[in-house]
């Protein structure tokens, strides 16, 4: 599979400018809450799919090349953006504490760059995932049985542990991964029908997918305006468990066939190609880039949500032309030729 898969690349997109766009808070409007209800469980569904282009390989192996393409570009993301860290605070007196976050894995909200928890917890889902893979095939053909598994590990997180997503405690996020581990197995087993699907190449998809266009992009515009079509099935006994769960990949429906439509823009696709960069280079774009403007007498102030929009674009733009560059030349020197991360060869290289 040597050619990018094109809307992969453009809901990655989607994906990243809304965590960029959610991590500047209340100024933005809607847009705060509603992302948080989609964009985290969009890119695990999408490492989901990558991983089905994927080779099979042993168990070595396979931690072998997850720890080179997920491990150490994560650690390489925290301690450069430790280094940032220190620099603004002038003082090295927090130091221990980082450091001993960042070897927990960057616990999610216990860590000041806010994007890097996803690496560790992609490299635990994608653990995980493979641990049940193999099992199961033992005994068991079929993906059915791995998905139930999934299903019980995201209902046992949400109903044993405490706040698995909004303040997880497990080192490396295995509270988290519980819970996601079920939306990276619907991207592994849903791939190939959804790359049939938007492959457009007879009629009748387009008419499924227009009209699947429509309903759900009715339902994620009333969620953007805070109210849930679906709120009758919540208040089913039993079915509100499937809230987290059935409520992201509604909206997610909507996002992949939104990046359907915009897969032949190339600004979009070169953005959604460097994703894992993009991802570990948040908090240091955003400091900056601040610190350039405060550098001339200015301060940022973002006035509406339309300026918040803008903003985000434009940090990834910048992230995009300036970071990612020197980002890449750093890892290559830390990753042998063959795992390289690329950003322009195989579908299957892009770990988010």
């Amino acid at each position: 599979m040597k050619k990018r898969i094109r809307w992969m690349d453009a809901a990655r997109f989607i994906g990243i400018f809304c965590i960029y766009l959610g991590h500047l808070g209340a100024p933005v409007g809607l847009s705060y809450t509603f992302v948080f209800t989609f964009h985290v469980p969009l890119f695990f569904l999408l490492s989901g799919c990558s991983e089905a282009l994927s080779a099979e390989l042993p168990w070595k192996a396979y931690l072998v090349k997850n720890l080179k393409r997920i491990m150490i570009p994560f650690f390489f993301f925290s301690l450069l953006s430790l280094a940032v860290f220190t620099l603004l605070l002038n003082s090295h007196t927090h130091l221990s504490e980082e450091f001993r976050i960042i070897l927990l894995g960057d616990i999610r909200n216990q860590y000041f760059a806010g994007a890097l928890w996803f690496l560790s917890c992609l490299f635990i889902v994608k653990m995980i995932f493979f641990a049940l893979r193999r099992l199961v095939s033992k005994w068991i053909q079929g993906g059915w049985a791995v998905l139930l598994l999934c299903l019980g590990l995201y209902v046992c997180s949400i109903t044993v542990m405490e706040s698995p997503v909004i303040s997880p405690r497990w080192p490396y996020n295995i509270d988290s991964a519980l819970y996601y581990s079920v939306f990276f197995a619907i991207g592994y087993y849903a791939f190939p029908w959804l790359q049939r699907l938007l492959s457009w190449d007879r009629p009748f998809k387009k008419v499924i997918c227009g009209i699947s266009f429509v309903v759900l992009a009715l339902y994620t515009v009333y969620l953007f305006f805070g109210k849930d079509a679906l709120t009758f099935l919540w208040n089913i006994p039993g079915l509100s468990l499937s809230r987290g769960l059935l409520r992201p990949l509604v909206v997610i429906g909507f996002v992949l066939l939104l990046a359907k439509l915009i897969e032949d823009i190339p600004c979009f696709l070169r953005l959604g190609q460097d994703t894992l960069y993009l991802c570990g280079s948040e908090y240091m774009i955003k400091f900056f880039f601040t610190s350039c403007l405060q550098l001339i007498g200015l301060d940022l102030h973002l006035v509406h949500p339309v300026a918040g929009y803008l903003y985000t674009f434009l940090l990834l733009a910048l992230c995009q032309y300036t970071l990612v560059p020197l980002e890449k030349a750093m890892l290559r020197k830390l990753t042998p030729e063959k795992n390289r991360l690329s950003p322009c060869t195989e579908q299957k290289d892009t770990p988010l």
